[in-house]
């Protein structure tokens, strides 16, 4: 449910971290489990924490290349490429036909 978060906020450049296990989530908002916190209000003598979190976290997080995902690669599996080319010979095989009633 929250696997695109990251990729969104890394696009909205909006800091994010990752807090291992969903109890330990839960004890910051009051709740007994939590998958996601947003920070959308803070208290004047709360903001300057907040900013050095949130630049640690950029540091961390965002920033960091090496937790970048990159999905697929245009390569596929074995079977999928054995499958292709049998539909690439039976349309091969249809336009073979086509010209030759021409």
């Amino acid at each position: 449910m929250v696997v695109f978060l990251p990729a969104l906020c890394r696009k909205k450049g909006v800091p994010f971290c990752f807090i291992r296990g969903k109890a330990n989530l839960g004890k910051l908002c009051h709740l007994k489990t939590a998958t996601c916190v947003a920070v959308t209000d803070v208290r004047k003598e709360d903001l300057a924490d907040l900013d050095a979190l949130s630049k640690q976290f950029k540091a961390q997080y965002n920033d960091n290349e090496r937790l970048r995902r990159v999905w697929g690669g245009g390569i596929m599996g074995i079977k999928n490429q054995h499958m292709m080319a049998a539909k690439q010979r039976q349309i091969d095989i249809e336009l073979a036909k086509k010209a030759n009633m021409q």
